[in-house]
């Protein structure tokens, strides 16, 4: 995993799944910081490519013709979040 912010996404996540747009509101909203656009969408992708979460096309378009994407945490994303989260002496996520 790659630092704070992915693990920040992750937890984020752990409500539900979201669109890059909604994750960024959920963080500022739970964390008073405001991530990049252009940030989430890299961390999102290192972690699909790792496995930690999941993605697929909404069926609705967006303003401009798009499908969204929405983006979930997959079940090894947990368990990852969980081993975190043990290891610092907390208490599990899911």
């Amino acid at each position: 995993m790659h630092g704070l912010k992915a693990m920040m996404l992750l937890q984020a996540l752990v409500a539900g799944e979201a669109t890059p747009g909604e994750l960024t509101e959920r963080l500022a909203r739970n964390t008073g910081q405001r991530l990049s656009m252009s940030g989430v969408y890299v961390q999102l992708d290192r972690l699909e490519r790792a496995g930690l979460v999941k993605s697929r096309l909404g069926k609705n378009q967006d303003h401009r013709g798009r499908r969204r994407r929405y983006y979930e945490i997959s079940a090894t994303g947990v368990q990852t979040l969980n081993t975190l989260d043990a290891a610092r002496g907390g208490v599990t996520l899911a």
